[in-house]
């Protein structure tokens, strides 16, 4: 999934890059920031669905929900992940409010990958026996961060 999502940015990256005019570099900068935005939307979308039926796959699934939780917590990472440069490249370019408000959209987006691997950890730290006891703040914490994700993904368009 990370090939994937590396796969998909560079490959963005580098059709803004090659198919730009060069007259005026913030155009091109803008372009290209919309371009690696609409890969890492493109990717994070594949990622999300994946967590969400991880999510949903988990249910009863005994040892093996544990992991798939945690695999879908993975997916729900590397998704909000491939969001954070685009954001921080919508950022640079923006100005007053709307640097604060894409400030504080990555800022948040960082806090709930934080948390969600935070709970992915004491989810792969939990004996077999013991780990439903911490998946209802896994499932919480990856809901947040699909939430944030969608949040982020909505201001880079």
């Amino acid at each position: 999934m990370r090939t994937l999502i590396t796969a998909a940015l560079v490959a963005g990256a580098l059709a803004a890059a090659g198919c730009e005019k060069k007259e005026s570099p913030k155009p091109a900068a803008n372009s290209a920031t919309k371009s690696l935005g609409d890969a890492a939307k493109g990717v994070t979308g594949a990622a999300q669905k994946a967590a969400e039926g991880a999510k949903d796959a988990v249910a009863g699934a005994g040892e093996a929900g544990r992991d798939l939780l945690a695999k879908g917590i993975d997916d729900a990472v590397n998704a909000a992940n491939a969001l954070i440069e685009p954001l921080k490249a919508r950022a640079a370019t923006a100005s007053g409010d709307g640097k604060a408000g894409m400030e504080k959209v990555i800022s948040t987006l960082q806090e709930k990958i934080a948390a969600a691997k935070a709970k992915a950890g004491e989810l792969r730290a939990a004996s077999p026996d013991a780990w439903t006891k911490v998946k209802d703040g896994a499932q919480k914490a990856m809901d947040e961060l699909l939430s944030a994700t969608d949040s982020a993904k909505a201001s880079l368009k």
